[in-house]
């Protein structure tokens, strides 16, 4: 904890801040390593933290925290705001950065007149947690086998005459028994036309012999996440299918080759696009390539056309190109890799041959 809390220090004295106020959920975790509904953190530019949080939490808050530089403080969610206001004035604190894109307008307004300080908006936190310690990578490659293997467990109940929902329920159910937390992300399970609609919502469709089945979703390991997708042809796969299966493998294959540090976002995204551009279907991958993984399942850096971000050491981040020609099916392959200086390192063991199950 104590080198997160020296980086935003450092960030705090580049904005002439004398505090960060946090409330988002992840930020909070990030700092605290603790899932919580409620809580505020303020760390100052001394250095100085502080997790106020109500009774539901303080007892396991304690326990957690009591080796770090960070003090609990014992607070009803309805007084954290005014607790932590107290607090910073007690700290001498003039100018305070809080998380203006999570926040509402109304809970803005009313920390300025609750607190009668300067506040600004804090637009780092995301970019500190973009760049993920050796632990942090630990715990995303353990989401990832946690995934991978309740997927491998999924492929063997997959058959025509299965729904849709079916395949989502037993996935479900998998992730849980594997370890994942409760609360991961939805799961697509889309099949034949369905496969068209990239965040397609699993639906009561029965598997059918030379369909594909795009399958997309992830586990959470100790808060952090992890996302795959993989398309399987059902029965067997016409030469049409099979065509594109390997043009959307091959614009991934061209994207990964072309990360490492340094790099913009935007030219490895390039670099899948324009596989699927020559192969003639440009129009038909009309998402970003990827985005980074973490806390959030979608966070900095994002690989897409106008994306302004460059990947850096330590960045774990998605890719994930698709085809999808409506009324048809849809393909998409997605892994999860980690940016080093000289490249990436693939954190998803999966093969991304088609399968046909």
């Amino acid at each position: 904890m104590q080198s997160k809390i020296d980086r935003i220090v450092q960030e705090l004295n580049r904005c002439g801040a004398d505090a960060v106020v946090l409330h988002a959920p992840q930020n909070r975790r990030y700092l605290t390593g603790l899932r919580t509904s409620a809580g505020v953190v303020a760390v100052t530019a001394q250095g100085e933290a502080v997790f106020a949080v109500d009774f539901r939490y303080i007892t396991e808050a304690r326990q957690v925290l009591r080796t770090t530089p960070m003090d609990c403080r014992e607070t009803s969610q309805e007084e954290a705001d005014h607790w932590i206001g107290a607090y910073l004035r007690d700290k001498g604190c003039e100018k305070v950065l809080i998380e203006d894109q999570y926040l509402s307008m109304a809970r803005v307004e009313a920390l300025k007149e609750r607190w009668g300080m300067e506040l600004a908006g804090c637009s780092w936190m995301e970019k500190l947690r973009a760049v993920k310690t050796p632990e942090e990578r630990k715990k995303i490659k353990i989401s990832q086998e946690i995934a991978e293997l309740s997927l491998r467990q999924t492929m063997e109940i997959i058959a025509p005459g299965k729904t849709e929902r079916q395949i989502e329920a037993y996935l479900t159910w998998r992730l849980l028994e594997n370890g994942s937390e409760n609360g991961a992300f939805g799961i697509v399970a889309a099949s034949g036309p369905n496969a068209a609609l990239p965040h397609a919502t699993p639906t009561g469709r029965k598997l059918q012999r030379g369909d594909f089945l795009l399958i997309d979703f992830g586990a959470i390991y100790e808060g952090w996440y992890s996302d795959i997708s993989r398309t399987f042809a059902i029965g067997c796969a016409g030469e049409d299918m099979r065509r594109i299966y390997q043009l959307v493998r091959q614009a991934g294959d061209t994207a990964i080759a072309a990360m490492a540090d340094g790099v913009s976002a935007a030219a490895v995204d390039e670099a899948a696009r324009c596989v699927i551009r020559q192969g003639g279907y440009g129009a038909y991958f009309g998402h970003g390539l990827g985005h980074g993984v973490g806390l959030d399942i979608h966070e900095k850096p994002r690989l897409r056309p106008e994306s302004k971000d460059v990947l850096r050491a330590g960045n774990i981040v998605t890719v994930e190109p698709g085809i999808y020609l409506p009324d048809r099916f849809g393909v998409r392959i997605e892994d999860i890799l980690a940016v080093t200086e000289d490249g990436c390192v693939d954190l998803t063991s999966m093969e991304r041959d088609l399968v046909v199950l």
